[in-house]
């Protein structure tokens, strides 16, 4: 049995969605890694090609059967 593609709108609905997990008051001051991340950046901030490495956030494109590098790439470039 062939497992379904999500659209690539849905694949931005899971991507929006961790996003805001990831940022949301609940975890962003807890989680120890995101914070050494955005220490990094002289305004806080990470980037989205940081982002789309995540794990969480690469498994949402094989499991919806994208290439991964491809499809980051071009997502970058819709940004």
């Amino acid at each position: 049995m062939a497992i379904p593609k999500l659209s690539d709108d849905g694949l931005k609905r899971k991507l929006k969605r961790q996003m805001i997990y990831y940022f949301g008051q609940k975890n962003y001051y807890k989680d120890t890694f995101l914070l050494e991340k955005a220490s990094q950046d002289e305004g806080g901030f990470i980037d989205m090609k940081e982002f789309l490495t995540f794990n969480k956030v690469k498994a949402f494109f094989t499991e919806s059967g994208f290439d991964v590098a491809t499809e980051q790439e071009r997502m970058l470039r819709t940004l």
